[in-house]
């Protein structure tokens, strides 16, 4: 038997409410999540069928490694307790439960519900090879039709003005890259069409004096940075206080630390404040007074504020190298760009879909929507559907395995079958460090 730590404990026996288990690599998060099935199987009070759990991992090894350990723990609890007919029922149904990869699980919804979508149902799931292929024809396809459009007096919001941004002189793969990248990231949305409509709107700053959104967004990060900056130098300064630490370099971390509130209250008032900070400041040179001091808190002291001062540069060097003004003119001259991409990458996915439909294929991110399409009302409203209510219904609790590496689609997907009254019954585990970037 495994020694369990208490927090371990909390994470196999609580329940009632969504748990979200965040734990480093290595540090046994998927044995908490086996134990945890494996005990509400097992337990007497509240006994659990295991096809009542729907389990999601994101391999087909990891999947079958926890069926084997499930299957072990079954036939020891039988080995103790041979009369039980709840562990021979748990035997024979741990075949046919819910342990699967997510695309596996879809892949069973859009088999079973295919009647409710305008697939063949004896599709089959394109390999990587052959998905790229189709794409590249479907792209080479598009770029003959775009060239053969006329040029129009607004050039910018053409193909033309496209071609002109993002290709260069001898061909248009970095333009062939772009629309592949950004369909890619349309797709990990629940809703595409609108993820590319909020990508244009993003660029429509107009004349409006009011703030934009994303700028609110980086507003808050800069606050953030200096404020870790500031605890830095907090801690800096309170080993100079101490009986034997660096006395000598207080001087230039209190000047440091005036510098940061500065900045902050500048970020308050605007953008284009917070530049004049970050651009004109200079950090002191530390003093090079010879001291008698704690050679390692010296030391550490430096380092501290080295770290500080890489924090002050990259902020500057990357985001106050130009004003607002500047900023949001090159966007208003971008929109008419960008609004065209969109719509490129619309034409692209409507012709990539009909190849593959005319093929009889899908990929994995169309199992994704598929079951969107089954499990939802609409995608908008984000309502279950009949189907997704039953499925409810069956599932006593949801387990996900790797949860950082979920996109929002598949969080969606989850979402709708997972318990919509009360407090929760989704069990998640996951390493917060390794967490993809979603769209």
């Amino acid at each position: 038997m495994p020694t369990w730590t208490k927090e371990q404990e909390d994470a196999i026996y609580q329940s009632g409410k969504n748990i979200l288990v965040a734990a480093a690599a290595g540090s046994g998060k998927t044995a908490v999540l086996v134990e945890r099935i494996i005990q509400k199987v097992l337990n007497k009070e509240d006994p659990v069928n295991i096809d009542q759990l729907l389990v999601v991992t994101f391999t087909n090894a990891a999947a079958q490694e926890m069926r084997n350990r499930i299957g072990e723990a079954l036939e020891e609890a039988l080995a103790n307790d041979p009369k039980s007919n709840h562990l021979k029922k748990q035997l024979s149904l741990l075949q046919h439960a819910s342990i699967s990869t997510l695309h596996s699980f879809c892949m069973e919804l859009v088999r079973k519900y295919a009647y409710h979508l305008d697939i063949d149902p004896k599709f089959r799931i394109a390999d990587d090879v052959e998905a790229d292929l189709i794409r590249q024809d479907v792209l080479e396809q598009l770029f003959e039709l775009w060239y053969g459009e006329k040029e129009a007096e607004d050039m910018q919001s053409t193909f033309f003005g496209v071609v002109d941004r993002f290709s260069n002189d001898r061909n248009d793969l970095d333009l062939e890259s772009l629309i592949l990248k950004l369909h890619e990231f349309s797709i990990q949305h629940p809703n595409p069409d609108k993820y590319l409509e909020q990508l244009k709107n993003t660029y429509d700053v107009g004349d409006s004096v009011s703030e934009p959104e994303w700028l609110a967004i980086l507003k808050k990060e800069v606050t953030r940075q200096l404020e870790v900056m500031t605890l830095r130098t907090e801690e800096a300064l309170q080993l100079t206080k101490e009986a034997d630490g660096p006395f000598h370099y207080a001087d230039q971390l209190d000047a440091d630390k005036e510098m940061l509130m500065q900045a902050k209250g500048a970020l308050a008032i605007s953008w284009d404040e917070a530049r004049t900070i970050f651009t004109t400041s200079k950090f002191q040179q530390l003093s090079r007074k010879k001291v008698d001091c704690n050679e390692e808190k010296k030391e550490t002291v430096k380092a501290i504020r080295d770290d500080v001062k890489k924090r002050w540069k990259k902020i500057s060097e990357e985001w106050f190298q130009r004003s607002l003004s500047n900023h949001l003119e090159d966007m208003r001259t971008l929109y008419p760009v960008i609004a065209h991409v969109t719509e490129m990458i619309k034409q692209f996915h409507e012709q990539y879909q009909e190849e593959k439909k005319e093929r009889g294929l899908v990929d994995f991110s169309d199992l994704e929507h598929f079951a969107l399409d089954i499990l939802l009302e609409d995608k908008e409203s984000k309502l279950p559907s009949a189907i997704a209510k039953q499925l409810q219904e069956k599932y006593k609790e949801i387990m996900v395995d790797e949860y950082q590496d979920t996109n929002i689609v598949q969080e969606t997907i989850v979402q709708s079958v997972a318990n919509q009254i009360g407090q929760g019954n989704m069990f998640m585990v996951g390493d917060v460090k390794q967490s993809i970037v979603r769209p």
